[in-house]
């Protein structure tokens, strides 16, 4: 069985750079691996294979020496990220849905770099080491339990960073016997009501964060594109956004 643990990071300014320079890398890598997978497709009417696409990472980085500061296993999973997409966009279609063409990633619009299988480790001083980015501090608010298989790094559009750990824990061999069963109801009136009728209120508080999102929307929608004031009101959605996912997160998981 898989777990993800969620951890929050914090990068130094150095590592910060380093980090937003490796997504770059992985956004251009990307960019490029499409462009190899129209021009296939355009010319040879067929569909290329993820091994086939992943044949031009080491020319990428024959003619673009920069691409070899990036672990090569994280630019292999932006390959699967691809073809993950690609593969999404064909169910799409087949379920009848009218689809488009995959769309080139522009800036910030790379958010997540994909440690698969080796290029990471969290060392005795309880940092994460990072292939081809150093140690970086990290807050492990509660111990992983298990064998981890793979990091992902992702930038927020609030600029926080989080380490999303992929971590394989054994089943137990057996279960215990559930000897008083509750059966449970999603309610109109009351979030959730069980069988020995224990009433759960709805998250008002949600409700209300909810509110502040759609009015910060609004306020992000009126300002001219690329101004400051823009940039501050995208900054205040993505936190009140941030806010709400949390409060969400807290009341279901709780």
């Amino acid at each position: 069985m898989n777990l993800n643990y969620k951890y929050r990071l914090y990068p130094t300014t150095v590592q910060k750079a380093d980090l937003n320079r490796n997504l770059d890398i992985c956004r251009q890598a990307y960019n490029f691996c499409l462009e190899h997978m129209n021009y296939v497709h355009e010319t040879e009417t067929r569909i290329p294979s993820r091994f086939e696409i992943q044949g031009i990472l080491p020319v990428l980085k024959e003619a673009l020496p920069y691409f070899r500061e990036v672990n090569s296993k994280v630019l292999q999973m932006v390959v699967h990220q691809l073809n993950t997409n690609l593969k999404s966009l064909s169910q799409l279609k087949k379920n009848g849905r009218k689809v488009g063409r995959l769309r080139y990633k522009g800036e910030r619009w790379y958010k997540t770099l994909t440690f698969n299988q080796s290029g990471f480790n969290i060392n005795t001083d309880g940092k994460l080491e990072l292939s081809k980015i150093g140690c970086i501090n990290i807050k492990l608010h509660r111990r992983v339990e298990g064998k981890i298989k793979q990091v992902k790094v992702k930038r927020e559009a609030t600029g926080k960073w989080f380490a999303i750990l992929c971590v394989e824990q054994d089943l137990p061999e057996t279960r215990s016997k559930i000897t008083n069963p509750v059966g449970i109801d999603l309610g109109l009136t009351d979030f959730v009501i069980d069988s020995d009728n224990h009433k759960t209120k709805h998250p008002f508080n949600i409700k209300k964060a909810e509110k502040r999102l759609a009015k910060a929307q609004k306020d992000f929608a009126r300002k001219k594109k690329g101004s400051k004031n823009r940039e501050k009101d995208r900054l205040k959605v993505a936190r009140i956004y941030e806010k709400v996912l949390n409060r969400k997160g807290i009341f279901y998981i709780s």
